[in-house]
Parts: structure tokens; sequence; C-alpha cells
């Protein structure tokens, strides 16, 4: 298996390491010696991930991603209308209630019935509950959570696009950052408090982690199945 440097293109020919599974034989450069097997069955180093973007296709700097995303974002949580009946009946008023003692509640919230959980609506309940401190009008406190919604999210599609610009370089970096902050749904999906934009940031930090072959962080992937990993028999 020939492997490549994570900051070399496999386009290069210049090779990093040669290594045959079994035989108890590795070629690092050109030297010929013997070594153990390892635990996966090859012989010195684990496999390091690779890159396809050239050396002068640098990512752009995170500041550079991160502060139009959070002006996009931020005009999200100033001027976005809310969409669905069930962000605000379901999400804005049972937090409303742990604040204020008062508040419209679904059947679902109910005693009864007991569907839905207080742990998500508790955690945006502490963070308008901080920003109250500072700003004790209820209507700038809902403009703050929904910023505090927008700026997490910006910064989960920054921790992406950095993945993406060191595996594919700077054009599909920024391709797809022009495609995040024009984007109707994400300038919507952003500052929406309800559970699925929660799931989409988490599954973009997730795409990150699996993009950078940090494997035990990500939640799913087998390491067998990175697109990182270039083998070339």
């Amino acid at each position: 298996q020939v492997l490549y440097p994570a900051n070399q293109s496999p386009r290069s020919s210049k090779m990093c390491a040669v290594r045959r599974r079994g035989d108890g034989a590795r070629r690092d450069n050109g030297a010929q010696r013997d070594d153990d097997d390892d635990e996966n069955g090859f012989d010195g180093e684990e496999l390091k991930p690779c890159t396809i973007a050239s050396d002068d296709e640098q990512p752009l700097p995170v500041i550079v991603l991160l502060i139009p995303l959070l002006l996009v974002r931020t005009c999200a949580a100033l001027w976005c209308p809310i969409a669905d009946c069930d962000e605000t009946f379901n999400y804005w008023e049972p937090t409303h209630y742990l604040l204020h003692g008062e508040g419209l509640q679904t059947w679902e919230y109910s005693a009864a019935y007991a569907l839905r959980s207080y742990l998500y609506l508790g955690l945006h309940a502490a963070v308008a509950a901080a920003a109250s401190w500072v700003v004790p009008a209820k209507a700038s406190v809902f403009f703050v959570t929904r910023a505090a919604l927008g700026a997490v999210s910006a910064c989960c599609e920054v921790r992406l696009l950095r993945s993406i610009g060191r595996l594919f370089g700077r054009g599909v970096q920024v391709s797809t950052w022009l495609c995040l902050a024009s984007s109707a749904g994400m300038f919507h999906a952003a500052v929406s408090f309800v559970p699925s934009s929660f799931a989409m940031c988490a599954f973009a930090v997730a795409a990150s982690l699996w993009i950078d072959s940090h494997w035990g962080a990500a939640p799913s992937g087998r390491r067998d199945t990175s697109p990182l990993r270039e083998q070339v028999e």
C-alpha cells in the first residue's frame, strides 16, 4: 500500500511509505527493514489521512469564514420570521413558561401525556436566562437567544468548512461557504428553535470529525470507509 503524507497531494510522485500486510517488511523512503506486525496486521505506523488538495490551495483562515457567516446569521435572527407554528407553541411558549412561570402548553408537555422532555428546552432557557441579565426586555431576550442559535450554527458550519478546505482545497471550500451563506434554507434553519436545527449542527460537526479521521469523536463511520485514506495497491 502506498501512503501519502497529510500535507501532500496524491497526484505527487513522491511516496511517504510503502507497507505490506503480514510479511513483516516495510520500506520507508527507499530503506528496507523488518518490524513486527502491529495490531492491525500492518508493519510500522498507523495509516495517516491524506489530502487531494495541492500545496497552493491552502484553505481560508477560520476568521475569514466565520465573520460573514455570523453577520448573515445575526440578520436571520433579527429579520427571519418564524415559519412553523410548532416552533412557537412547542418550544418558545414552554421556554417562556420555564423563565416566567406562564405560557401556553401543548398536549405533548401535559403531565397527563408527558411525551416531550424539558431537557432540550432547558438548554435554551439557560441561554435566555443569562441574556435576561443583560437585556431585561422580553423581546430583546428573544432576539439574543435566536442570535445565539445562529452563532452556534455558524461555528459548526465553519468547523465543517475547515475540514473540507483541508481535504479538497480552497476552491471547494469557498463554493461550499457561498452556498451556506446564501442558502434560504440555512437562513431559516440556523436560527430555528427546533430539534432538527440542533441535529443539523450536530451532523455538521460529526461530518467534520469523520473527514478529519477523528474516529473516537465521530459517532459513526468505520475505519476502512474513510475517503481520506488513499490506498494504492
